[in-house]
């Protein structure tokens, strides 16, 4: 069911790009000779350099735009390796229509504090918010608070594409790309969705790695896919998936989403009942046992006595 998600990114009615691919880009007009159709050619190097592919699928004056979005995440990603703070640089990605930014930033519920510090926020298409995804796969190695915020009130076919962009981004979260995430945001603004299908699908596999260092997770939800998405993430959680969670944030338009207490509940139970990460042990010698045994003591017997009742 991701897969396909996924695959949604291709939609018919977004401009294939594969004449610029054949024109432009030298590997595409090698192999263009020897694969037919282009559309498989596109599919085949998207493994390859997908960034490259998915900026050929967009007109040539938002090219330009992606290139320096691309370039500033890739280079703070980079400079994040050596941010030991227990957020770094938040980036927040946002998914929708142009000037749809207004309406998805107040959606992630951010509090003054997280409005004012540094940041990066950058508001995208499904091609550049896909594009984006996968800059974040190859350098975010050491990302620690993401944000994202999707909405698909536009027509069924592009609303499928920026459905499949946001399942890329999840997958690679499946994956295990971002291993020191700390915090997460997801925010659905609803619209049409295919199927009411979820975006976080690629959680519900069973190959789905654990993000070990999650200890936040901010969910908010609109639209029919509410309860689709819930349940992902107890599907999740019940492999361990969220086994370092320490808080968890629900908020949205969640009566017009249909969701029900029923469902908050069984994502709760899932989180609860899977195995959690044990404390760190701390290897104790007969010296520091000894040490602790001794300070036991003299605090003991230097405490004033008092009467018994």
């Amino acid at each position: 069911m991701d897969a396909s998600l996924e695959d949604d990114i291709f939609s018919a009615c977004i401009g294939p790009g594969s004449d610029d691919l054949v024109s432009r880009d030298l590997i595409g007009r090698a192999l263009s000779h020897a694969i037919r159709p282009l559309a498989l050619l596109q599919r085949i190097l998207f493994f390859v350099h997908p960034e490259r592919v998915l900026l050929m699928r967009l007109p040539p004056h938002l090219r330009r735009l992606l290139k320096q979005d691309i370039k500033v995440v890739r280079m703070q990603l980079q400079s994040s390796r050596f941010n030991y703070t227990l957020t770094g640089v938040p980036v927040t990605l946002l998914c929708g229509a142009p000037g749809s930014w207004s309406g998805l930033l107040p959606m992630l519920g951010l509090s003054d504090e997280e409005v004012r510090q540094h940041q990066l926020c950058f508001a995208h298409r499904a091609e550049g918010f896909a594009s984006l995804a996968v800059v974040l796969a190859k350098h975010g190695s050491a990302l620690r608070t993401l944000r994202v915020a999707v909405e698909t009130q536009e027509e069924p076919a592009t609303a499928a594409a920026a459905t499949g962009a946001a399942a890329l981004l999840i997958s690679v979260l499946a994956r295990g790309y971002l291993g020191q995430l700390n915090s997460l945001t997801l925010a659905d603004a609803g619209g049409m969705r295919p199927g009411g299908a979820s975006f976080l699908a690629p959680l519900a596999r069973s190959s789905a790695s654990p993000l070990k260092q999650l200890r936040t997770l901010r969910l908010s939800l609109a639209g029919s896919s509410a309860r689709a998405h819930l349940g992902c993430l107890a599907a999740f959680a019940r492999r361990g998936g969220l086994q370092s969670l320490r808080s968890l944030t629900i908020f949205g338009e969640l009566e017009d989403a249909k969701v029900e207490d029923a469902d908050i509940a069984a994502l709760l139970r899932a989180i609860l009942s899977a195995p959690r990460v044990p404390a760190p042990a701390l290897p104790l010698s007969p010296s520091v046992v000894a040490d602790a045994a001794a300070s036991a003591a003299a605090a003991a017997a230097a405490a004033p006595l008092t009467p018994e009742a």
